[in-house]
């Protein structure tokens, strides 16, 4: 998705974040003592590779190729639908992290989403391009072809991801505060920020055609 020379702040800042949660997610997984730990760590651990593997573009492109984007969107509606069904069974006053962590694994399907969209976009737009001018409807459709109910697919793509990025917005701030309360919620809480605010950087692109000014953040 990212290449050093393009973007190498943003480049190299995703790699940091999703390395650390990675490792983390590695070390909590071979510790978790349960069986509803390992699913749940493991979930996690899944998410931060296929982050991972995403920032370099010279690495995503053939993983995708291996293993389809579909393929990893219902990788992450799994976790939706594992930390839903927690968030079901806890106990009252429990309810907080599962749920957080669904709307997360949300964000992160959204994401894969909204990239395939802007993929088949591209490719549209570039059939176009390339294709001899004539007189056929096909030649004669807008730049964004794709269009639900007067709108571009992206421009709908990106009001659905609105609400999920400014959760993963509020959830980063809120783990900077639990890594702030002692050492020994440290990690988790830097872990559960390189997570949220990691998907928030990367995510921003998808965001520009309602919110252009987010282009910005790309550097």
């Amino acid at each position: 998705m990212f290449t050093l020379s393009a973007v190498p702040v943003k480049f190299i800042g995703l790699l940091i974040f999703f390395l650390f949660t990675t490792v983390y997610e590695t070390y909590q997984l071979v510790k978790a003592p349960s069986t509803r730990g390992r699913i749940s760590h493991g979930l996690h651990w899944l998410m931060s590779v296929i982050m991972l593997l995403m920032v370099p573009k010279n690495i995503w492109v053939p993983f995708r190729n291996v293993v389809p984007v579909p393929v990893s969107i219902a990788l992450m509606v799994l976790g939706v639908v594992w930390f839903g069904y927690l968030a079901v069974v806890a106990k009252q006053g429990h309810r907080a992290h599962p749920i957080g962590c669904a709307l997360m694994f949300t964000a992160m399907a959204w994401h894969l989403a909204a990239m395939m969209v802007k993929m088949q976009n591209m490719k549209a737009m570039g059939s176009m391009g390339g294709a001899p001018m004539g007189g056929g409807m096909r030649h004669q459709m807008p730049s964004h072809q794709m269009m639900w109910g007067g709108h571009s697919a992206l421009w709908w793509m990106a009001l659905i991801g609105l609400p999920l990025m400014a959760y993963l917005l509020y959830a980063s701030f809120k783990a900077i505060v639990l890594a702030l309360q002692g050492p020994a919620r440290r990690l988790e809480g830097l872990s559960d920020f390189a997570m949220n605010f990691g998907m928030f950087w990367m995510s921003t692109g998808l965001l520009t055609p309602i919110l252009p000014f987010f282009k910005y953040l790309a550097f």
